[in-house]
């Protein structure tokens, strides 16, 4: 088995430093073993000088550049596409330049990988980076006829309760292993409708749908950093209006449409959509009326 570890960037180069400084280190260790490593980082457009750096710190790593219209689908559709045209690459792994892994996670991988069916999708234990107890999720779940669209264990105190291996429906763009026979069957990301938020669901439900395993293995832990993660909250209207059109917000209200457009199977469905959008912005005078009392809102990513 021959696995390419995808890294899309876009400046963030401190992060990139110390993402393959952790990569590497348990690469090293794993260099004998039956399953082999590559390492793909997609540089769309870096202005700090990422891929310079890279090329002469990590002169193994493969680069491909974009132009900054390439976004998180279009990279990791670049690096897989450049992956693949290495015959012997069973299986692409979504990775972020600021999500740092267990020490053990490679070698748990390749534990996983041994005993693993060729139409399993694997996800990892998401932690909040800034409170390693804390998990930030496992993966996500998606009801087509009432709408629910949520994550597993949001936001949760680790505990004995998510020590077990999770059957899900969807898996975010972080620390997630797809198999080949994924892109053979349902081709690549829907990098047109879904180029930065719910490239990953959408793919990955894609797959579910049709007939592919997801999976979230807890002894595959990495550490996410939230603050590192899409637009900030709105503290103005200008912002608010803004949050709901820009690709970099997760309230970016034409993708969530085209996402039940095309996974919803019930009217029923938007229902969810209205109750979230009514809440975002109700949320949002809310808390701007009680800031006029100096009251701040505390923003969970």
């Amino acid at each position: 088995m021959k696995v390419a570890i995808l890294i899309p960037i876009f400046n963030g180069l401190d992060f990139t430093k110390k993402a393959l400084k952790e990569i590497f280190l348990q690469l090293e260790e794993l260099k004998d073993n039956v399953v082999s490593f590559q390492v793909i980082v997609i540089d769309d457009g870096s202005l700090d000088g990422s891929g310079d750096w890279i090329r002469s710190n990590y002169p193994k790593v493969l680069i491909t550049e974009g132009d900054g219209n390439l976004w998180w689908s279009g990279s990791i559709n670049e690096g897989a596409r450049l992956a693949f045209k290495d015959n012997e690459t069973t299986h692409v792994l979504w990775w972020n330049n600021d999500i740092i892994p267990e020490k053990d996670y490679f070698r748990n991988l390749v534990e996983i990988l041994g005993g693993l069916e060729d139409n399993v999708i694997i996800g990892s234990k998401i932690y909040v980076a800034e409170n390693p107890e804390e998990i930030w999720a496992m993966g996500g779940v998606f009801n087509p006829v009432k709408g629910v669209k949520d994550m597993e264990a949001f936001h949760v105190k680790d505990s004995s309760e998510y020590q077990s291996v999770a059957d899900v429906h969807w898996l975010p763009g972080m620390g997630t292993l797809v198999p080949k026979q994924t892109f053979d069957k349902i081709g690549y990301l829907d990098d047109v409708n879904f180029p930065q938020y719910h490239g990953d669901s959408d793919y990955t439900y894609r797959a579910f749908k049709n007939g592919f395993q997801i999976k979230v293995y807890p002894n595959l832990k990495i550490y996410n950093n939230t603050g590192n993660t899409g637009m900030k909250y709105p503290e103005t209207y200008k912002q608010l209006k803004e949050s709901m059109k820009s690709l970099k917000s997760n309230y970016n209200i034409k993708k969530d449409i085209k996402f039940y457009k095309i996974h919803s199977e019930s009217p029923l469905a938007y229902k969810v959509l209205f109750k979230k959008y009514f809440e975002y912005m109700g949320g949002f005078v809310k808390w701007k009326m009680l800031g006029m009392i100096g009251m701040k809102r505390k923003v969970k990513l």
